[in-house]
């Protein structure tokens, strides 16, 4: 069963786990966006560091492992229309690894495409440096050995690699119901990694992202329901689509629950605690706290178990931005 797995693992890897924190079951696209897309780099307009910590099929040994540590922020505190934003993170499957260290930078303009001057369009770039490397000793399959020689070295590889991204929003003022869509491109330098195994080589090919939603703020209870599909392509694997519906209320908590056209269900609860001001228009300083689980239907669900993620954020100045002509100010509505 375990070598089966590995042969599985690495099977899913060739196509997907160099840009493992691409993987659309994650449902926690506001918060880590610019990991998908760096035009998202502190879409929020507040200073924010956050781990998060994902186990897939936890019913396998050896089961698929993600992690991230990020920070993104305004360039500076006056300026807000350039941001940027770092994040470390770590990805194992099996005898596979990938550690990979990320910057972005993002840049927002009005372009009053459709006479609203509210609405921002964002240019993102991305620029990574990651580590893959792949322990033979961990493979253990008799297809594998070469002479009868199971203590093969491990193979590791330095590999650079750059994205872009654009994301707009719509809305006629900081108080109405908006809509977005954005797009990404990344891992656009492809690469290889030759292993010591002449069996396995494996490749880094580009993603293609993108999203759309709508957001509609509830007045009467000081809430926001929000509806996101988002898309990931990769060249060497199928399409990945995902449907998910959220329900906030402001400062206080999160419910939400997708749906994967990969025969996989989720559902996701977050509580925000902190400090918060009296002052509709001051910022506040909060911790956001969420738990997802997940789980596949199919042959596989049977051994495979549920999914989960942990994800905790601080948030400095939690408000969110009106535009006007003067540059941003703060507004009651986040």
């Amino acid at each position: 069963m375990k070598n089966n797995l590995l042969l599985s693992l690495l099977i899913i890897v060739y196509a997907s786990s160099l840009s493992g924190q691409q993987l659309s079951s994650w449902s926690s696209f506001y918060e880590n966006g610019f990991v998908w897309n760096p035009a998202l780099s502190a879409q929020f307009d507040n200073r924010e560091i956050a781990l998060t910590n994902r186990s897939e099929w936890s019913g396998f040994e050896d089961a698929p492992e993600f992690g991230t540590l990020s920070y993104q922020s305004p360039l500076t505190r006056l300026d807000k229309n350039a941001a940027f934003g770092a994040f470390l993170e770590y990805d194992k499957a099996g005898p596979l690894q990938n550690i990979g260290l990320s910057g972005t930078y993002a840049y927002k303009i009005k372009p009053l495409l459709l006479n609203n001057e509210n609405d921002l369009l964002s240019f993102g770039f991305l620029v990574k440096i990651q580590q893959l490397r792949l322990n033979e000793l961990e493979l253990e399959h008799p297809d594998l050995s070469f002479g009868g020689n199971s203590e093969l070295p491990s193979s590791s590889s330095f590999q650079p690699n750059v994205g872009v991204g654009l994301h707009y929003m719509s809305s006629k003022d900081a108080m109405s119901n908006r809509y977005y869509f954005g797009f990404s491109m990344l891992n656009i330098i492809p690469s290889n990694f030759n292993t010591s195994i002449e069996e396995i080589s494996i490749s880094n090919t580009m993603h293609l992202t993108s999203n759309l939603g709508y957001s509609k703020f509830l007045s009467s209870s000081d809430a926001i329901l929000d509806f996101n599909l988002l898309g990931i392509y990769a060249f060497t694997r199928p399409f990945d689509l995902m449907l998910n519906i959220r329900y906030e209320k402001i400062n206080k908590y999160w419910i939400s629950g997708g749906l994967v056209n990969t025969g996989e269900f989720f559902g996701q609860f977050g509580v925000i605690v902190g400090k918060k001001s009296d002052n509709k228009d001051a910022p506040n300083n909060l911790f956001r706290l969420g738990i997802k689980a997940d789980y596949s239907f199919g042959s596989i669900s049977r051994v495979a178990g549920l999914g989960y993620e942990f994800y905790i954020a601080y948030r400095l100045g939690s408000v969110r931005k009106k535009i006007t002509d003067k540059g941003y100010r703060p507004s009651k509505i986040y």
